[in-house]
Parts: structure tokens; sequence; C-alpha cells
């Protein structure tokens, strides 16, 4: 993963390997224009996945963030109150 090319849509599926997806995200996360939709695989599989998800849902490119359960979804789009959102089902 030397170079993570910024999509609209990005699916981070690796829970076992948490300084992966911290690498995957801090690298979309600090590209000036991202605007696009993260969802990142296994949040609560670990200790470790849930600080990642954390750390990144409090960068400043991430506008909403929903939690459910199995998976988190970040939103990066300008203009959009800063939200955190759990979904309890």
């Amino acid at each position: 993963y030397g170079k993570v090319v910024a999509s609209d849509f990005i699916v981070v599926q690796n829970p076992l390997d948490p300084d992966d997806c911290n690498s995957i995200l801090t690298k979309l996360l600090h590209q000036p224009d991202y605007n696009g939709v993260i969802v990142l695989c296994g949040i609560h599989t670990s200790e470790e996945m849930e600080t990642v998800w954390i750390r990144n849902k409090s960068n400043l490119s991430v506008r909403i963030a929903l939690d459910l359960f199995e998976f988190g979804i970040f939103i990066c789009r300008k203009g959009l109150q800063k939200e955190d959102f759990v979904v309890r089902f």
C-alpha cells in the first residue's frame, strides 16, 4: 500500500492489521481536498481497532462518523456540520 489513491467511496477491510488501517486512513484524510465516503470494517474487533476508529473520527476532514458496530462510516463532505452517531439495533 505504498500509494493510496483517493476515491469517492473506499472500503478498508483489514481489521486484523490496525496499523495498516490507520496508515490508509491517515493518507486519505490528510489529503486537503478529500471529499468522499470511507467504510472501515471491524471497528470493535480489538482495542487497537477501536483506537483507530476514535483517533480518525476526530480528524477535521471527517464531518460525519457513523458507528454501526460491525463497521464504521466516515463521510467527508465540506459544508456539513461535524456529527458523530452510534446506531444501535
